[in-house]
């Protein structure tokens, strides 16, 4: 895990009310994107500060695993075009060659898991 800058109460009193001021003036302005960065920022601070005081084990456990599934989503690849095509070259030779599960069949089997 990266190391990561956990500010002190005081340092967050100033980073937050700095925050808020910042927040008034991005709305005036319209400048809605740095306000939704900054309210971000800010919820992110919030939470690992909240996380640092959790004590129970099987929290922090559920809170892993969460962020572990969040990871994974962003190593997700768009589908290059040839793997597209790939896809549904094989797709099409297994219904030529009744490699194929009808839908019927499919939700039988479906049910059957619970």
């Amino acid at each position: 895990m990266k190391d990561c800058f956990v500010p002190r109460s005081d340092d967050f009193s100033r980073h937050y009310e700095r925050g808020t001021s910042e927040v008034i003036s991005n709305l005036k302005n319209n400048s809605y994107k740095n306000t939704i960065i900054m309210n971000i920022q800010t919820r992110k601070i919030e939470f690992i500060q909240a996380f640092l005081q959790i004590q129970d084990e099987d929290s922090i456990s559920r809170l892993e695993e969460l962020l572990n599934k969040e990871r994974e989503k962003v190593q997700l690849q768009p589908m290059s075009i040839e793997g597209f095509n790939l896809r549904i070259n094989t797709s099409l030779s297994d219904s030529e060659n009744d490699k194929i599960t009808e839908n019927s069949q499919l939700m039988s089997e479906i049910k059957q898991w619970s």
